[in-house]
């Protein structure tokens, strides 16, 4: 077995596919190795980098 840990800093406005992307290549590039690999991946945003503007919860409006 191969653990491959991997915690890197990623600039606030990286997405979730983008995260994917990473995550799906970095595993297909793995797998060519001749072992059993175990990948985490651990994303966080950069230290010192803006804050991304919060989500807006919208709720559906209906009227009676």
């Amino acid at each position: 077995k191969l653990y491959v840990e991997v915690d890197a800093d990623v600039a606030p406005e990286t997405t979730v596919a983008q995260e994917h992307e990473l995550r799906t290549t970095l595993e297909r590039k793995l797998r060519e190795l001749p072992y059993d690999i175990w990948l985490n991946l651990d994303l966080l945003p950069r230290l010192g980098s803006p804050p991304c503007a919060p989500v807006e919860n919208k709720q559906a409006h209906h009227e009676s």
